[in-house]
């Protein structure tokens, strides 16, 4: 083997990495959507009120840490006395927010990233190109782009 050989096969081998770590980055991102539409949706709004408040903010309104805790055991923080707590569930009619034990900080977290970074429904909708129906369309130019550039080396 050549030293050409090899810089090119490492050169590739390189690419194809911070490809797929690329891709798995933004598939942690949409985790986030996904988390939160299976989980929090039936009850929350990123912009409204439904059952519970709108989280839009939630991130300037609480710690991370405090977050977490409220998440996966809200009764328990409410019981403990915490201030804050108390108050969002008196503000909320004493309603009690479902426990979510089962899910993991990461997942929390991705759930708040997507609450931080979501868009109203209509600047979406109005800031994107829409094909028939009006959904909005989606561009994959980037992606290949970035095939383009793999087969090339």
């Amino acid at each position: 083997m050549t030293n050409a050989y090899l810089y090119k096969s490492t050169k590739r081998l390189l690419l194809i990495t911070l490809f797929s770590s690329f891709c798995a980055f933004i598939a942690n991102a949409q985790d986030g959507e996904a988390l939160f539409n299976s989980n929090c949706k039936t009850c929350h709004s990123p912009f409204e009120k439904v059952v519970g408040p709108a989280l839009k903010g939630i991130e300037n309104r609480h710690s991370e840490e405090w977050l977490l805790k409220w998440i996966k055991n809200s009764p328990a923080l409410i019981k403990s006395g915490d201030p804050d707590a108390v108050k969002l569930f008196n503000d909320n009619g004493k309603m009690q927010m479902t426990v979510f034990t089962n899910l993991k900080d990461d997942e929390i977290k991705a759930i708040v990233k997507y609450i931080v970074d979501v868009k109203p429904p209509a600047a979406a909708v109005a800031a994107k190109p829409t094909e028939e129906g009006g959904e909005p369309k989606s561009s994959n130019t980037w992606i290949y782009l970035l095939v383009a550039a793999l087969l090339l080396y």
